[in-house]
C-alpha cells in the first residue's frame, strides 16, 4: 500500500512499516522555529540578521531574540558540542575578516562562534516533522511506528526529540525519549526542543516528571530540564490551567539539585525563580525553600558565587516562604547575620530592594520569633522611606511604621533607622539626601518621643 502525503511517499504493508523513503522539493516544508511559521529559509535568514543588527558586539541577546535563536541552533549538527557545560547567554562579534556571527557564551565564561547559515541549510529534522504532522492525523499506529524506527537508525535518532513536536508527546513517547537518552546515542541539550511548541502541555504529570528527572540526572542536563518545566508553568498559566501536583514535585525536586557557582546565568536564574513561585506556596515546601536559601547563603559566604545575580530567586523565595527563608539566611552567629544584611544591600545597590516584596504581617512574624535580636536586623534591611507621589514630599515606609509600632524598644529601631539616614551610596548632593531623611522625624505619627529619646 502507498500512501503520498505532499512530497512525501511512504511505502507501508498491510499497515505494518516496511521501508519510508522521503523525497522533498527546495522549499515544500514550511520550517517551524519558536512556535513560529516561516515560508521559507530566506525568511529565517532575514530574521537572524535583524537580531545581529539589532545587538551590538559583546552585548546579550534580548529575550525574544535569544528564544528564536535557541530553537534555531536545535538544527545546527555541532549544537551538542557547542553547548556543552550549558549555555549563559547569547551574544555577537565581529570576526577577523568583517562579518558578524553569534556567539555562545557558557556558563565558565568561555565563547565560542556558532553559524546560523549553517543551522538554517540543515534541514532533515523539518522535513521529517512535516511529514508526521500530517501523518499522525491519518494514521497514529504508523507515526508511533516511524518514531520507534528512528531508535535504530544513528542519522535520525539524534532528532528524535525534535521530531515529537509533530506527534502528540505520550506515554509511547516518553518511554521512547527515555530509552534514546539511557542509551547516550542522543545528546541532552538535544531535549531542549522539548521546551518549545507547546510539546509537554497535555502530558501526564507523572510522565513528565519522571522525563525531567531523568534529562537532570545527565551531564549538563539540569537547565535542560528547568528550561522545560518553566515552559510547561509558562502554558499551563497562560491557558489557566491548574498546575498538576506532579508537575510541581518535579519543580521541587529541581530546586533541591540547584548548584551555585561563579558563572551566574542570569536566564536560569529567572526560571527557578518561577519555579519557585509555584511550587514552593504551600506549608509543607518550607522545609525546600530553606534548605535552598541556606544553601545559597553558604555558597556567597564561600565566595562560590555572588548575591549579585541571583536576586530573582531571592525574591522568589522571600515571597513564597518569607519566615522560614528569613530564618535561613539570618541564622548562625554574627558573621553570619552581616553576610544576609549585605546580600539585601547588595542585589541591587541599595537595602530593601529585596525585603520590599516581604509582607509587614510576615516581617513581624519573622521578628516576633526573637524580638531582642530580630527587630533591628529587620530595620536594617527594609527600605525605611518612599516617594508616594514623584514630586512629593519623602515618608516613612508602611514596614517602618509597623516595625516602629510592634518593637518593644522602638528606640532601638529608631535609632537604626537614624543611623541609615547618611547614604552610603547616593547620586547628587549627599547632604540634601541626610537632610530629606531627617525631615522625616517631624511626621513620625507613633507613641515615639522624641524627647524621651533624646534624653
Amino acid at each position: 500500500m502507498v500512501r503520498r502525503f505532499g512530497a512525501i511517499v511512504v511505502n507501508a504493508s498491510l499497515g505494518c512499516r516496511e521501508q519510508v523513503n522521503i523525497t522533498t522539493g527546495t522549499d515544500s516544508v514550511p520550517y517551524l522555529i519558536s512556535d513560529e511559521i516561516f515560508a521559507t529559509k530566506a525568511l529565517i535568514t532575514e530574521r537572524c540578521r535583524q537580531i545581529l543588527k539589532r545587538t551590538p558586539d559583546g552585548c546579550s541577546i534580548d529575550e525574544a531574540g535569544a528564544e528564536f535563536l535557541f530553537s534555531l541552533f536545535l538544527h545546527h549538527d555541532e549544537w551538542a558540542e557547542k553547548s556543552k557545560g550549558g549555555v549563559s547567554e547569547l551574544s555577537t562579534q565581529t570576526t577577523i575578516h568583517g562579518t558578524r556571527c553569534f556567539v555562545i557564551r557558557s556558563q565558565s565564561g568561555a565563547e565560542i562562534d556558532i553559524s546560523f547559515p549553517h543551522a538554517v541549510r540543515l534541514r532533515s529534522a523539518q522535513v521529517l516533522s512535516g511529514f508526521l504532522t500530517e501523518l499522525w492525523e491519518q494514521d497514529r499506529n504508523l507515526a508511533q511506528d516511524l518514531l520507534d524506527s528512528a531508535l535504530e537508525q544513528p542519522a535520525v535518532v539524534v532528532f528524535l526529540p525534535a521530531l515529537h513536536s509533530a506527534a502528540q508527546l505520550d506515554e509511547r513517547g516518553i518511554e521512547r525519549l527515555k530509552r534514546a537518552l539511557s542509551s547516550g546515542r542522543v545528546e541532552v541539550g538535544a531535549y531542549r526542543s522539548l521546551a518549545f511548541g507547546g510539546i509537554t502541555n497535555h502530558l501526564v504529570g507523572a510522565s513528565l516528571k519522571d522525563l525531567l528527572l531523568l534529562i537532570a540526572d545527565q551531564l549538563d542536563g539540569f537547565d535542560v530540564a528547568l528550561e522545560i518545566l518553566c515552559m510547561r508553568l509558562f502554558s499551563d498559566r497562560s491557558a489557566h490551567r491548574a498546575h498538576e501536583p506532579k508537575v510541581l514535585e518535579a519543580g521541587r525536586e529541581l530546586l533541591q539539585r540547584v548548584t551555585f557557582g561563579k558563572n551566574i546565568n542570569k536566564r536560569v536564574n529567572r526560571q527557578l525563580a518561577d519555579v519557585v513561585k509555584a511550587s514552593l506556596t504551600t506549608p509543607d515546601s518550607f522545609r525546600i525553600a530553606a534548605e535552598l536559601a541556606a544553601r545559597l547563603k553558604h555558597a556567597v559566604a564561600m565566595y562560590e558565587t555572588r548575591w549579585v545575580g541571583n536576586d530573582s530567586l531571592l525574591k522568589a523565595l522571600l515571597v513564597s516562604q518569607p519566615v522560614v527563608v528569613l530564618e535561613a539566611l539570618f541564622a548562625g552567629e554574627e558573621k553570619d547575620e552581616r553576610v544576609a544584611v549585605s546580600m539585601f544591600y547588595r542585589t541591587h545597590g541599595r537595602r530593601g530592594d529585596l525585603a520590599d516584596s516581604i509582607s509587614c504581617e510576615a516581617l513581624i512574624a519573622w521578628c516576633e520569633g526573637d524580638r531582642e535580636r530580630r527587630y533591628s536586623l529587620a530595620t536594617s534591611i527594609i527600605t525605611f522611606a518612599c516617594h508616594p507621589e514623584a514630586s512629593g514630599p519623602q515618608i516613612w515606609s508602611e514596614q517602618a511604621k509597623t516595625l516602629l509600632a510592634n518593637a518593644p524598644d522602638p528606640k532601638r529601631v529608631l535609632t537604626v533607622l537614624i543611623g541609615r539616614f547618611r547614604p552610603m551610596r547616593w547620586s547628587g548632593s549627599r547632604a540634601a539626601l541626610i537632610e530629606a531623611n531627617a525631615q522625616l522625624l517631624n511626621s513620625l505619627e507613633l507613641e515615639v518621643s522624641l524627647a524621651s529619646y533624646s534624653s
